[in-house]
Formats: C-alpha cells, structure tokens, sequence
C-alpha cells in the first residue's frame, strides 16, 4: 500500500483542528520545518505558524524538550504566553522518570493529552504543576511529537478549552509531519556540531550537478534525481495532502534528506544531505535493522517506518525478518523484550560457559485479574492466541476477549504495546518523612 492510499479518507481532515485545510498549506509548512538557514527559535515560530495558520499564538504551541537520563526540559517555546510558558517548563522539571518513559515511548506521533492522562496520573505526572498547567486553560492538547533519534524533542501542538477527539486520519497525517520534523532536527543537531553532510547537488529538475561519497554510484543517483523530481511534483499541479506527503518524502533510500540551498546568484539547487536516524542497540544488528527493529519495538507499522525512513514496506519487512532472526526471536511482539532498557542481564555460569541472559519484571498492575495477568505472562513469550488457549485449556476465542479486555484497561492497541507497557519501570512512589 501506498502512503498516499494509507492517508485517504472520507474526512481526511478535522474539520476544527489544526490541520484543516492542509493541502492548500502543505509546501509552506514542509519548507518551513526543512529550511536550516533560520535560527532555531524563528525556525521553530515558522514551523508552527505554518503548521497551525488559523490559531492564533495563544492557542497554538511548538516547544523544542531536551531529554536525559529520566527526565526532560523545556529548551524553548517561542511565542508561548508566559505564564503557560512558566508552569509548562515546571511541570516538565517535575516530571517523575515513570512518565517520562511513558510519554516518549508511546508509539503514536499524534494524540490528544485527554487518552494518556490516567495512565500519567498512575505515573505521578499530573501533579501541581501539572493543575497549574489546566488552571492556565490548557484543558486538553493535541500533540503531534517528533524526535531525532538523539536527545531533542519538538511538540508541536493546539490548545484546547474543552476535550478534543484526533480521528484516524488526523493521526496519520500527524506521524507523516512528524517523520519530517524528526528529519529536519537531524540536520540541525549536526550542523550545530559542524557536520554538513551533503553528498549530492541537483538542480530542481533533476539534473545532477555534483556528488560525493555513496551518492555516487549509478543507482543513488537515480535514486536521488527521482526524489528531486517528486519533490518538485509536491510543490505544483492539484494534488491532495495524502499524495504530495507520499511524493515528499522525510528520507531518501534511508539515507539522504532534501534540502534547498541557493547560490550567490540566487538559483535554486537540491542538496541530498546524509540523515540517517542513530539508534543506540545491540551490535550485532546492522544500522538498518536496528532502526527498523527500534521503531517496530514502539509498535510503529511497517507502512509507517517505511515513510519515516524513505524506504518500500517490503524492504521494511525483509529487514525486521532479518533482525529478528539476528536477536533469535520468532515475533515483533517480542522485540521490547530483547530492546527495552528495562531488561535486567545477568552472567549465568553453566558448565564450562559463561552464559548471558535477559531477565524482566513484568508489571500487571492492580486492574487485571488472576486470569488477565497469566495471559499477558504467556503474550510476552511470544505465544499466539491459540497457543495461550492450549496452555490455559480455554478456546481461543476467550483469549482474544481477555487480551481485548486487558488493551481496554491499559489503554493499549496491540501486542507490542502489551508488552512494552508490561517491562515499564516502576513509579517512584513519594517518601513519608
């Protein structure tokens, strides 16, 4: 399936939320977060204002989060009114690590604050600082969320006075705008540590007019001049969001970003830059794999990590097959278990051999029953339904309403969200004294 199919819908838009009318927009908005000549706090106040044309300032955010080991902090918020300004960088600071964890590792790009506040109220999110936040008239927030792979975060958002419902198709097009984002906050963390990167000059219609390192075989050369001329297609003619998204893409073959620069004369050139998303992980994998695992480990689809990385859903699968052969395991579902940092290792000594294994705490939480908590245990394994139905001596049927029951209660859409939720750190509970 094709992006632009994945993205159509009957509504393909909200009709009151802050991505209406974006095929009109689109090209502003993606020029706007792929321009690296501006300063980060304009280039973070342009992308917004593109991104969000009919709110005002007041209604409307793009905050820029640096994050660390447990916890975050506000970097900047250009715009913001600051008193909201005030309480969001203090509810940030005071953070618990739990809801840290659990906010970034959310597999979704696009939500509304509303489905994840009882999970962070567990967590000790919603604290003070937090009530301060509501008090200054944040009832909910629709929150599109990109990362770089490193330890900057960019929340682009709208402020709502009332609960907001984010559909189907708003979220689709949430994560393709934040795959972009993501990209371009690449770029920039490299360029402010001296890194340029480009590989290969292309005039807009495609000609190729330099390149360098491994743009330079025949094969990314074509690859590259195609995306040129697609991009050059996003830019014109009538065309809907779903199909200047799919021709505009975040990254090119898994490597390469766009980007316009302009000589002294002011022409136009395309310079492919090299972008690859880093992913810290196990050695053994290749840069690709990892990557592919990392993402489908936070229970992004195959389709989803294609666009983000600029690469055919098929090519997607053929590397998450590879990788799951690598970390010997049989499912993606059980990725988190090999990746997640909450994984305990220990150093066994069987016989003459020094054996290193993984153990996890599972954590079921008081809302699941005695029945629940065996079925997410044997989930976590890896096991099917039907397998779980023969361990258990039930039909299958009934292990599939238990799991529905247990995604209900936490909150959860798959599989691979059970058991990442499952391997969560603990909340760190406030002393007495």
């Amino acid at each position: 399936m094709t992006m632009a199919r994945a993205l159509r819908s009957r509504h393909p838009l909200p009709i009151d939320g802050g991505w209406d009318d974006v095929t009109k927009r689109l090209v502003a908005f993606l020029e706007s977060v792929h321009d690296l000549d501006a300063a980060d706090d304009a280039w973070l106040r342009r992308v917004r204002a593109s991104a969000f044309p009919e709110h005002s300032d007041e209604s409307s955010l793009a905050m820029e989060i640096e994050v660390g080991d447990g916890g975050w902090r506000l970097i900047r918020a250009p715009d913001l009114d600051p008193t909201l300004s005030e309480v969001t960088a203090a509810s940030l600071d005071a953070a618990p690590a739990p809801a840290v964890h659990y906010f970034l590792r959310r597999p979704d790009t696009c939500f509304a604050f509303h489905e994840i506040q009882e999970r962070l109220d567990e967590l000790g999110m919603c604290g003070p600082e937090h009530r301060r936040v509501m008090e200054a008239g944040m009832a909910d927030f629709v929150v599109t969320k990109a990362r770089d792979g490193g330890h900057r975060l960019v929340l682009l958002g709208t402020i709502h006075r009332a609960r907001r419902r984010v559909d189907d198709a708003e979220r689709r097009l949430g994560a393709a705008f934040g795959a972009h984002v993501a990209a371009a906050l690449r770029i920039r963390r490299a360029l402010r540590r001296g890194a340029t990167g480009g590989e290969a000059v292309f005039h807009p219609d495609g000609r190729l007019a330099h390149a360098a390192g491994s743009a330079r075989t025949g094969t990314a050369r074509e690859r590259l001049r195609e995306a040129v001329t697609r991009v050059d297609r996003a830019r014109s003619g009538r065309r809907s969001a779903a199909e200047r998204l799919s021709l505009w893409e975040p990254l090119v073959a898994g490597r390469w970003t766009l980007v316009d620069r302009f000589d002294r004369d002011g022409r136009r050139f395309v310079v492919a830059v090299r972008n690859e998303p880093s992913f810290a992980g196990r050695g053994v994998l290749g840069e690709r794999q990892r990557a592919v695992a990392r993402m489908a480990a936070v229970g992004l689809s195959n389709q989803e990590i294609g666009y983000a990385l600029g690469i055919e859903p098929s090519i997607v699968s053929s590397h998450l097959v590879a990788a799951l052969d690598v970390l010997g395991i049989r499912r993606r579902s059980e990725l988190p278990l090999v990746l997640e940092d909450s994984a305990r290792a220990h150093e066994l000594r069987i016989g003459d051999a020094d054996v290193r294994v993984s153990v996890h705490e599972l954590r079921y939480g008081d809302e699941l029953t005695p029945a629940e908590r065996e079925v997410c245990r044997l989930a976590s394994r890896g096991l099917s339904n039907q397998a779980i139905a023969r361990e258990r001596g039930v039909a299958p049927r009934t292990v599939a309403n238990q799991l529905r029951r247990i995604y209900e209660k936490r909150g959860l859409a798959n599989r691979t969200e059970l058991v990442r939720d499952l391997l969560r750190p603990p909340a760190v509970e406030a002393s007495s004294s």
